[in-house]
């Protein structure tokens, strides 16, 4: 009777541990779940910034290369105005070249400029990309530590197995008494 009784208490310590041990296997997979979701967001965050830098890239090129051929169309219209008027205003054409030598100037401090914010805007992707990294491979280090933890609870699940198992062909039989 002795037996009987702490055989149902073994197993309804068994019982229990095999509760705990689903929620707690429940509650690891929801944590690794999350992780994946947070990583995915974090990966999607990552595309669309690096998307908008890139438009913003291909948009500084483009003037970029607006400005440069629209110093080069000034300059074309220079020339031509020059050959046609050179001997009639030469101090027309001073003031045009200076007024050129201006437009050049300015162009060139916006080229600067757009330059400068460019390489700006690199730098905060490879910013970006490297707190993604770090934050990538945080989560891997979490899943890792999840994954070493839920391990050990099965471990720790089939060592009471075996000992529950073990106690069942140990235990004497009631007609060995």
């Amino acid at each position: 009777e002795q037996l009987e009784e702490d055989l149902q208490k073994k197993e309804a310590l068994l019982d229990q541990m095999k509760k705990e041990y689903a929620e707690e296997r429940s509650e690891f997979q929801d944590k690794v779940e999350e992780i994946k979701q947070e990583n995915q967001r974090i990966s999607n965050e990552y595309t669309e910034k690096k998307i908008a830098i890139e438009k913003d890239l291909a948009l500084t090129n483009q003037q970029n290369e607006f400005m440069k051929r629209k110093i080069d169309d000034l300059t074309e219209q220079l020339n031509d105005i020059n050959n046609q008027f050179e001997q009639k205003q030469r101090l027309c054409k001073e003031d045009a070249q200076n007024e050129i030598k201006l437009l050049q100037a300015k162009y060139q401090q916006e080229k600067e400029i757009l330059e400068q914010k460019c390489e700006a805007r690199r730098k905060a992707l490879k910013e970006l990309e490297a707190s993604t990294s770090r934050a990538l491979t945080e989560l891997e280090k979490e899943k890792a530590v999840q994954l070493e933890k839920l391990t050990a609870a099965e471990f720790k699940r089939s060592e009471i197995e075996k000992k529950y198992t073990c106690l069942l062909y140990t235990s004497p039989s009631p007609r060995d008494s």
